[in-house]
């Protein structure tokens, strides 16, 4: 047993008593502690906190990660545990500057505890993310420098032509609101039944129309399956998608229902004309001839009810918006990485922590 003097709770000076007498519950912020605090503690219990924790602990494999660390001189990183833990809390959560994280990790609970106490640097935690994801883009200034004096050698030549010096990777694409942005093509493929990801890309083309074919295979070796629908809006429309739905069709059972335009706000698609079709008809009249018909219009309505909370939840909810990481391999690595934190987030919200602590055993 300890002694503990008492202590004696002083009225502050210069503030006037209660016009009641009113007792008020202990309050003495210079109160010593017997023992130290414990950061468990004070963490709620099923915190997204604790999830992210057990996954990279008993879940995640670190060998690719570890792997990597082959010099054994200089001073000790931190544990690649540690930082794996705080990008995924991080990206899950909306916060993905080094700098946010850092701060983060003095300021905020669930950092505190995933970094058990420590505080990294924000360069130990940018320098790290650059290396995992892929070396993406690189990790030496020097570099970027010379490929924005790369783009403007090859502007030069050009009276209007534009040169990006901050990522020459990026092209000027339109955004939703109708205004041109340096900008990078995010792509994802998405499931009905819980609006998983089962494949994500990047790439320059403003046009949607190379990546039809590229993304359901991606998808299928995710997930091992080919799936009976897909669902695109009329960026994907073109001839050669067309015919590629066709064979996919055939070959893998996955029917396609493509958009071959656009309608106008509160336009409704018109019913499906009456008699056979034509068999002059092209690709494009008969798939829009389809997407008419009851079971078209049943099935591609729920495209925007199936993708677009996704999009809507990243940019939102994670802060998808604006990527951190320059060049095409640091934004692809950098979309991918939410896209799995948003996985994450979907897994977290229907299992929580005590269904992932079932399920590794």
């Amino acid at each position: 047993m300890f002694e503990v003097e008492p202590v004696e709770n002083k009225q502050p000076q210069g503030r006037a008593a209660a016009a009641a007498d009113k007792r008020f519950r202990a309050f003495d912020p210079h109160q010593a502690l017997l023992l130290p605090p414990s950061l468990d503690d004070r963490l709620p219990e099923g915190h997204l906190a604790g999830f992210v924790a057990d996954l990279v602990d008993d879940v995640l494999d670190p060998g690719p990660v570890l792997a990597d660390y082959t010099e054994k001189r200089g001073f000790p990183p931190y544990d690649p545990r540690l930082m794996v833990r705080l990008l995924i809390c991080g990206y899950t959560t909306g916060v993905h500057s080094s700098r946010a994280i850092e701060r983060k990790c003095v300021d905020d609970i669930a950092f505190r505890f995933l970094a058990a106490d420590q505080a990294p640097d924000f360069r130990s935690i940018s320098r790290f993310r650059r290396r995992r994801q892929g070396r993406a883009g690189t990790s030496d200034e020097s570099a970027v420098t010379e490929a924005g004096h790369k783009a403007a050698a090859k502007a030069r030549p050009k009276p209007k032509a534009q040169a990006n010096f901050t990522d020459p990777d990026s092209r000027i694409m339109k955004n939703g609101a109708g205004a041109y942005i340096q900008a990078y093509n995010a792509q994802a493929v998405v499931d009905e039944a819980h609006q998983v990801i089962t494949a994500a890309d990047l790439t320059t083309n403003a046009s949607d129309t190379l990546d039809y074919t590229t993304m359901l295979d991606q998808s299928h070796a995710n997930t091992g399956i080919h799936p009976g629908q897909a669902l695109l809006d009329a960026g994907y429309c073109s001839e050669t998608n067309l015919e590629a739905a066709k064979d996919r069709q055939l070959a893998c059972g996955t029917e396609t229902f493509m958009a071959t335009g656009r309608l106008g706000h509160d336009e409704q698609v018109p019913p499906a004309p009456r008699g056979r079709i034509p068999a002059n008809a092209t690709l494009k009249e008969r798939m829009a001839r389809k997407l008419r018909t009851k079971p078209g219009k049943a099935a591609y309505i729920r495209r925007k009810a199936i993708i677009e909370p996704v999009f809507g939840q990243i940019m939102t909810c994670q802060n998808g918006r604006r990527l951190m990481l320059r060049g095409e391999d640091g934004a692809r690595a950098e979309w991918r990485l939410l896209a799995a934190c948003h996985n994450l987030r979907k897994i977290f919200r229907h299992v929580g922590t005590a269904g992932l602590t079932a399920a590794i055993g």
